[in-house]
């Protein structure tokens, strides 16, 4: 192992991207293709009133504390650049919580193979 291949085995070892999601004051999460969270920062799940991403982690859109219609939405723009390979960038749209509370996002979604 040369010393490149010793540094960034390093950062990945140490937890450096998830401390650096952690930093970022944005809503970070990644799913598999079929929509199940395998994870996001602390930023994502404090806003949907989870107390870490551990309670994130392994639940579908349908399982947050958003409305069903969203939820919908949510899954049904995912899957549409699934299929086509092509991200979706700066889409301003509306999260409604299952306690009624609005909110308006700017939201983007891309596939990473």
């Amino acid at each position: 192992m040369n010393l490149f291949e010793e540094e960034q085995d390093n950062w990945l070892n140490h937890g450096f991207f998830s401390k650096l999601l952690n930093q970022l004051p944005l809503h970070i999460f990644w799913k598999n293709k079929d929509g199940i969270y395998l994870g996001c920062n602390n930023v994502f799940a404090k806003a949907l009133g989870f107390s870490s991403p551990q309670e994130v982690i392994g639940k579908n859109d349908f399982e947050l504390p958003v409305s069903r219609s969203a939820s919908y939405s949510f899954h049904l723009d995912d899957q549409g650049v699934i299929n086509s390979g092509k991200p979706k960038l700066n889409i301003e749209e509306e999260q409604v919580l299952s306690n009624g509370e609005k909110r308006f996002l700017l939201t983007s979604t891309t596939v990473v193979i």
